[in-house]
């Protein structure tokens, strides 16, 4: 039978010659597969096949007849191999599924963000006509942008969405009105992410504004010092002299009324005077009236918004787009004005071409000069490469040099898996033949997989672990194994190939002959000797006819880099050096003939040296955007040469080529490309060994940038399909930009098999404490090991050494390397970006105590390099940046800083490092705002929970693995380590940890000054603190009426009674049984059981706002259902009047006469709010009718009062039985509380937060004393009762009756703390635990609660019985409701 061309068909082998194979076909017909169809050399073809081994062969046609005259066919293994893998990649392609179809979305979709951002950048850039200005004689064009062309579209946006307009009030700043109890969230959220991409600052709280005028000049700063006292989150102006506007911004409605009434307030005392407690010791303040006018907007229906235009911003950010256009050509209306030589946005400079000037200069006259726009060639290139990267994979594999590149790329896992055996031999080989003696065993490994890799190998370098060298042994050692090979070393960066083929000069071989081809201004220096036109101009060769090269000539030789290059170090010098080296001449005459002969090569044979060497080039040096054969603006042009500048340079090396390609890829840098980057030179490779770090920085994408351009371009859409296009490219790069952001080398190095995939474990750059900081980032890929960990690097002078010898007290000490300072300032926002002052001053701190240090200057002397001096700076925000900057001027000559972002830092490594982690647990609205713990429970400031840029753990690895010496980390480890990535590792909090567990690591606290600061009260009568505000019973008369009759045809003179007890926590109710035996009974004979008593829990306090304004709605639902069932309980029981008393939190509310009224409407019972005074005498009184110990305390010439609450504790003394003073502290058991729970950061130990209450308890107790003067003075012992549930339950009795009249000295009160103490710290290790339970629920944990309580209040008692002379403290189970009910039993109350 016969065979077609193209036929795939299984043959047998009979017979192995050296020129090829041959099989038997059907009948008398053979078939012959050449050695070059195997594929091998000629003499090698057993080493490939076996006599008996059936293979499949591609029909080529038929040849030559046998020697009997019968048909024999030319077959192909090879072809048939290709053809087989073509096939399996269809099969592959075909059936894409999960991530790797994912892979090929995402690629899609930055293949279409590209083209948008293109155009984008394609688009014309609007100018003012009138603003230009040519000057002649410089030949310069300056021009104005216009910057309202962009916000006109933002306008049309917004007027779409809030169906309003924006009302100007300042160049840069608008308002508009809409209902903020309306609004739809999902509307305001969508704006607020348009505002933030458009560098416009929308507020989403409305705001109340006003205006205060009329006051002397030299009083400006006080009342605006008096506004922000009260009010820290009020925005100030001064828009003109003598007066000052002002904004405060709320989230509701009422929040709106509570606002306004307090601003009038404030505004008020400010105007009039006002005295101001402060709330931490207690102090008083004198503030003199101010002499002013002052208006504040009425309240409307609608709410008023606020958006400004960030200039700062915005500028910067278009003076970043703009500049990246820089020494393109700009056209006007077909005109070409000239070069963009100068960005100083809005300002723009163009170079005019003298031929050109006439006509610019018209356009100027004519006022036509309204837009400039360029081609952007280079952008449209490189565009164009990576959609035919992009084509080439997914739709023409069967054109890639290795079609299994569109499988492996998706999934590493389908790359060919290599023998071990192989690579043990290929270990061995490289140990024989090293050009660098210092490799370690893990750089051998993973050179020897990918010199045996098949097709794909992955090499993972992390910091410091000698990658460059590593890369060139790599070349080397593939130069070695196939010498006619060709190999493409490429990288995105320049330098990252210069510094891989400078490597190579430390080679005595001449094995690798590279040649590095790219745009002249590309190159380094170390780049420079593998130059092409470098080479030739050393050979003598004339290539002013080559239009490429000679651009490429002159843009070297007018380059910076040039000035650095000795022509002397051209490859063929030292190629030429190296035969002079390997000579074994022994004749020293002769010798000399020849190193005289070699070292003044003739100029024909330089020539022909150059020639030799070109011809046998092993080795390309380019970067991945410039390889590409065709010129896209010549296709786009319909021009008939279409050949890329690159193709051009390629064919001066390999004079013959049609097409790019190599037999093996060596692309460095992977991790930071995108796939479509990625694939640009893979795909002229038939084998890719891609080596880069996905624990390091990923693709460099700006996320706001993206999203600036894209939102733009959707504005100026006018097709709907476009639109909703780019739309959904927004959203996608809104929400899923950590996909876009992921490194593809990670997913190849995850998928890929251990045989084909290598990763270089010692690194060589930080000492050991950093290595240890680090290291978790490289646990899941074998671990990171210090290279000299067993070498001497503590001492000074060591090849190694990391010594620094800096001794610093309070900051560091010789064996400090590494150090986290711990701050606690919040965060602001500023744009898109974000700033933290807090850290800025640590680091300014830092940095004043390195400067002024005599161990610093004589560490720093030691070193002649301005690199090996500089203080690395680095943040992960351009804003903090900024301010870091900024503090070179504070240390001009004392300090050399490098300030630099973590993306720019990469690469780069410094002896000592300061990394500024900016973000914080807590927001502030501007630099100035202090915390107001009233208003943010807890941290003092609006609480925010995210880390931006900082979650990204390769961002952090980067910042962190720079240092050699010293590393110091300024950052908030409450906010940081309460962080876990998507696989639950909690990087940061390693880091701490680690820091804090190594002996010789620090831990350096450090708060702000600002944080130290605390708002005043927003009134002498106001406070957040409970009881700060009492009763005149001359002035608050209506608030006095105490009994209300609920049987008015009762006897008048033996009415049946009861009291109702308004507490902060609880409504008491208390009734006698039988009022005769109450009143008969002696003090002996006083007994609980007469009476019907009970509390229910309300918890009145917490319908407090931070204004003390009682939530109505709050008291309506919690406290109104609670008395009138006490008012029902009290009809049954037949009593005829009641006394209602009112304490703490009904004293302090700012409404309190709304509540009296309220109670009155809705349950018909008067209401007396009791005043301090009158509050500690009814307890007294309680106490005197019930106490055994009655004689004793009448007698007793000193008597101490302790009234311990929840908002505060009273204190009262009499003397002789008259009241003389009584005061009060505003700290009872629930404030202490709230500073356990709520003051202390969740990872503070308890112990440190108890030691913390009980040092609030000295701090307050101190102004007490001040104040109570000599009211505390006795000479000899106090009498002392006590109330309080702290005091109270340390009695251990379980009830009151048990608890009365119980004694308490001071070893028992510490005997009780050290209990609780214990239980305490056996349950609960840190503030977080203590916070995560939930004390509500766990009925049967009471116990504890109670325990925790007592720990808290009983401190207090110690510190009062040392200063008042007091032995025991008589515990009392009555209290104010008792002492409200025997004075009116006994008809004394009021007297």
């Amino acid at each position: 039978m016969g065979y077609n061309k193209g036929d795939i068909i299984t043959v047998q082998i009979f017979n192995i010659t050296e020129i090829g194979a041959f099989v038997r076909l059907e009948g008398r017909t053979s078939g012959m597969i050449h050695f070059s169809e195997v594929p091998c050399k000629y003499g090698q073809v057993a080493d490939y096949l076996q006599e008996g081994q059936q293979i499949k062969v591609m029909v080529l046609g038929e040849g030559k007849p046998d020697k009997y005259g019968n048909t024999r066919y030319n077959l192909s293994k090879k072809k048939a191999d290709e053809q087989a893998i073509k096939e399996q990649v269809a099969k592959d392609v075909k059936n894409l599924g999960g991530e790797e179809k994912t892979i090929r979305e995402i690629w899609k979709v930055f293949t279409q963000i590209n083209k948008l951002l293109l155009q984008y950048m394609k688009q014309p850039i609007v100018l003012i006509p009138d603003s230009a200005k040519l000057y002649k004689k410089d030949k310069k064009l300056v021009v104005q942008a216009n910057t309202e062309s962009k916000f006109n579209l933002f306008k049309k946006s917004f007027a779409q969405k809030f169906n309003t307009a924006l009302i100007p009030i300042t160049k840069n700043s608008w308002s508009f009105y809409a209902n903020v109890d309306q609004i739809s969230p999902r509307i305001m959220k969508e704006f607020e992410e348009e505002c933030e991409c458009l560098y416009m600052n929308f507020f989403p709280q409305p705001f109340l504004e006003g205006k205060i005028w009329g006051f002397k000049k030299d009083k400006e700063e006080e009342i605006k010092k008096q506004l922000e006292e009260c009010f820290p989150n009020i925005v100030i102006s001064t828009p003109r002299r003598g007066e000052i506007d002002f904004r405060q911004s709320y989230s509701s409605h009422s929040q709106a009324r509570d606002f306004h009434a307090a601003l009038y307030d404030i505004i008020l005392e400010i105007k009039t005077g006002c005295t101001i407690e402060n709330e931490e010791t207690g102090e008083l303040t004198e503030y003199p009236p101010i002499d002013l006018e002052y208006r504040i907007e009425a309240l409307e229906e609608l709410d008023k918004f606020y958006i400004e235009r960030n200039v700062f911003g915005m500028q910067e950010h278009e003076s970043v787009v703009v500049g990246t256009l820089r020494e393109e050509v700009f056209s006007c209306n077909g005109i070409e004005v000239g070069k963009l030589k100068n960005v100083n946005y809005p300002s723009l400079t163009f170079i005019v071409d003298e031929k050109n000037l006439s006509n610019v200069e018209s356009l100027i006259d004519e006022g036509k000069l309204t837009k400039v726009a360029t081609d952007l060639s280079g952008d449209s290139e490189k565009v164009n490469r990576l959609q035919e990267s992009f084509d080439y994979i997914t739709e023409n594999y069967e054109q890639l040099r290795n079609p299994m590149l569109a499988s492996y790329l998706f999934d590493a896992s389908k790359a060919t898996p290599i023998d071990q055996d192989k690579i043990t031999s290929r270990i061995e080989t490289i140990e024989k033949n090293r050009l660098n003696k210092h490799l370690n065993e893990w750089q051998v490994e993973a050179i020897a997989k990918a010199v045996e890799a098949k097709d794909l190998a992955v090499i993972q370098g992390p910091p410091g672990t000698g990658k460059s060298t590593a890369i060139a042994e790599l070349i080397w050692q593939l130069a070695l194994a196939h010498p006619q090979d060709r190999t493409l070393l490429t990288s995105e960066a320049n330098l990252a190939v210069d510094n891989a083929l400078d490597r190579l000069k430390f080679s005595e071989h001449n094995v690798v002959k590279p040649i590095r081809i790219g745009a002249g201004d590309r190159f380094s220096s170390e780049g420079l000797p593998y130059a092409l036109t470098e080479m030739m101009k050393w050979a003598g060769i004339d290539f002013s006819q080559n239009r490429v090269l000679s651009e490429d000539n002159e843009a070297i030789e007018e380059s910076e880099e040039y000035k650095l290059f000795n022509n002397k170090n051209v490859v063929l010098e030292r190629w030429l050096n190296n035969i002079l080296k390997r000579c074994h001449l022994k004749d020293p005459t002769v010798y000399d003939m020849w190193r005289t002969y070699i070292l003044n090569l003739p100029q024909d044979k330089r020539e022909l040296l150059f020639n030799l060497y070109r011809q046998h080039c092993n080795v390309i040096g380019a970067t991945c955007s410039s390889i590409t054969e065709k010129n896209y603006q010549a296709i786009e042009a319909g021009k008939d040469k279409i050949e890329s500048r690159f193709m051009k340079r390629y064919k001066s090396v390999f004079k013959d080529a049609e097409h790019i390609s190599f037999d093996v890829v060596v692309q460095d840098e992977a991790s930071k490309a995108t796939p479509s980057e990625l694939s640009m030179p893979l795909v002229y490779g038939k084998k890719s060994v891609i080596i880069g770090d996905h624990r390091q920085l990923p693709p460099n994408l700006d996320r706001e940038d993206i999203l600036y351009k894209l939102h733009y371009q959707g504005l100026q859409a006018t097709d709907i399909e476009e639109k909703e296009q780019i739309i959904e490219l927004e959203n996608f790069v809104r929400h899923n930009f950590d996909q876009l952001e992921k490194s593809h080398f990670e997913r190849l190095f995850v998928q890929a098999n251990d045989s084909i995939k290598g990763t270089f474990k010692k690194q060589y750059r930080m000492h050991p404490d950093i290595n240890d900081v680090i290291k978790q980032f490289y646990i899941k890929d074998g671990g990171l090991e210090c290279g000299f960990i067993d070498e001497d690097y503590e001492s000074e002078g060591t090849p190694f050494s990391r010594f620094h010898g800096i001794n610093i007290e309070g900051l560091i000490a010789p064996e400090n390397h590494v150090i986290w300072i711990d701050t606690n300032s919040p965060e602001i926002a500023e744009g898109t970006s974000r700033v933290n002052m807090g850290e800025v001053d640590a680091i300014n701190w830092v940095l004043s105590q390195l400067a002024s240090s005599a161990s610093f200057k004589q560490y720093n002397d030691k070193f002649t390099s301005e690199e090996d001096k500089e203080i690395g700076l680095i943040t992960f925000y351009g804003a903090q940046l900024k301010h870091l900057k900024r503090l070179q001027a504070n240390f001009s000559g004392k300090l050399t800083l490098k300030p630099s972002s973590v993306d720019r830092f990469q690469g780069m490594e410094r002896n000592i490092v300061i990394v500024s982690l900016v973000r914080s647990n807590c927001i502030a609205e501007n630099d100035k705002q202090a915390p107001d713990f009233r208003i943010y429970k807890g941290l003092g400031y609006r609480r925010q929970s995210d880390l931006g840029f900082a979650k990204s753990p390769n961002r952090l690895n980067v910042a962190l693995s720079r240092a050699k010496r010293l590393l110091i980390i300024v950052g908030n480890s409450s906010h940081y380590s309460a962080y876990k990535n998507k696989d639950g590792d909690a990087i940061y909090k390693n880091v701490y940890d680690t820091i804090k567990e190594n002996p010789c690591g620090r831990i350096i606290k450090w708060e702000h000054q600002l944080m130290k600061k605390r708002p005043r009260p927003i009134s002498k009568n106001r406070s957040a603190n409970l009881n700060t505000r009492d009763i005149n019973p001359e002035t608050d008369g209506h608030l006095r009426v105490i009994e209300t009759w609920l049987n008015p045809m009762a006897n008048r003179s033996n009415p049946k009674i009861a009291v109702l007890e308004l507490s902060t926590k609880a409504v008491k109710c208390l009734i006698g049984k039988d009022q005769d035996v109450i009143r008969n009974a002696s003090v002996e004979a006083f007994d609980f059981r007469n009476f019907i008593r009970n509390a229910y829990k309300t918890e009145t306090g917490k319908g407090l706002d931070s204004q003390n304004e009682m939530d109505m709605r709050f008291f309506n639902k919690n406290v109104m259902p609670t008395i009138l069932q006490w008012k029902r309980i009290m009809l049954s029981e037949h009593v005829d009047v009641v006394y209602t008393v009112a304490t703490a939190a009904y004293r302090t509310a700012k409404n309190r006469d709304e509540i009296v009224a309220f109670i009155k409407s809705r349950a018909g019972i008067n209401v007396r709010i009791l005043s301090k005074k009158e509050e500690s005498v009814s307890t007294m009184f309680a106490y005197l009718f019930s106490s055994r110990y009655k004689q004793q305390m009448l007698t007793s010439p000193h008597v101490v009062m302790i009234d311990q609450g929840g908002g505060s504790t009273e204190v009262s003394v009499f003397k002789n039985n008259d009241l003389i003073n009584s005061y009060s502290i505003n700290l009872g058991t629930t404030a202490l509380r709230n500073i356990l729970f709520l003051d202390s950061d969740r990872d503070t130990p308890v112990s440190e937060a108890l030691k913390k209450s009980d040092q609030k308890i000295k701090e307050r107790l101190v102004v007490f004393y001040k104040n109570m003067g000599e009211a505390m003075q006795s000479d000899s012992e106090s009498f002392c009762i006590s109330v309080g549930t702290a005091i109270t339950h340390a009695t251990g009795g379980k009830n009151n009756a048990a608890q009365h009249d119980r004694v308490m000295t001071r070893d028992k009160i510490l005997e009780c703390i050290d209990t609780c103490n214990e239980a305490i710290l056996n349950q609960f290790d840190t503030v977080g635990d203590l916070n995560d339970f939930d004390f509500e629920a766990s009925k049967g944990n009471k116990k504890i609660d109670d325990q925790i309580t007592m720990r808290l209040g009983l401190p207090m008692f110690l510190s009062l019985m040392d200063k008042f002379n007091i032995k025991d403290i008589h515990v009392s189970g009555t209290g104010l409701w008792y002492g409200i009910y025997l004075q009116h039993l006994y008809n004394i109350a009021d007297k």
